[in-house]
């Protein structure tokens, strides 16, 4: 068979060179391979040019670039390669990698990044919320109902911010809290020990007794 396109002459060749993998091929006018159909089916991105070639088998799909492997499809899911750089989508979802470490992976139950290979330092983003893990402790969450900010492993130590206001603890005791109509600083385990400032001025109270009104 030989087919005249644009001045380009080609015809399709009988190759019996392997008893095991007999083929088609699709070769210019010189012999130069375009394609060749067997146990699968290979496409060249130019003559005899085995360095840039598409093909597909029984497996799936490869598409080579420069003798380099740029992507592959198959049941299992699809592998797009940049140089050091991978990008796996799979049932499980899809992991960006780069020479060989994962960076950030993308579920169907949310994504993480990470900082490291031993992705002790991350973020998580979930259903319930995010969370900003350092060495493998969460020092920040956030949710629809607020933002909590730790100072150790313990979370005795934080940050609270939500919609009544601020809340600033040490010691899973609270210090300090703030809000659209009060500022409190508290001086022991309970609230009866506080300054209170406000828009009509300042209190402070002993053992919740009000001792002075400016």
């Amino acid at each position: 068979v030989t087919s005249d396109v644009a001045d380009t002459r080609a015809q399709l060749v009988l190759n019996n060179s392997s008893a095991n993998n007999q083929k088609i091929d699709l070769v210019n006018t010189t012999g130069g391979l375009l394609a060749s159909f067997g146990r699968s089916a290979k496409f060249f991105g130019s003559a005899s040019n085995a360095a840039d070639v598409v093909e597909i088998n029984p497996d799936g799909i490869n598409i080579i670039a420069n003798a380099e492997t740029a992507s592959i499809f198959n049941a299992g899911g699809t592998t797009i390669q940049g140089g050091t750089a991978t990008a796996s989508l799979n049932a499980g979802g899809l992991a960006l990698i780069s020479a060989g470490v994962t960076g950030s992976l993308f579920s169907a139950t949310g994504a993480e990044i990470y900082g490291a290979a031993d992705k002790n330092e991350r973020i998580t983003i979930s259903p319930v919320g995010v969370s900003l893990i350092a060495n493998n402790v969460t020092g920040s969450f956030i949710d629809a109902n607020g933002m909590e900010i730790y100072g150790a492993s313990d979370k005795n130590e934080r940050v609270m911010v939500n919609s009544t206001g601020v809340t600033i603890m040490a010691n899973n005791i609270t210090g300090s809290s703030f809000t659209a109509a009060t500022a409190s600083m508290y001086g022991g385990t309970n609230t009866d020990e506080r300054v209170e400032i406000t828009g009509l001025g300042m209190k402070v109270y002993e053992n919740d007794k009000q001792m002075v009104n400016v």
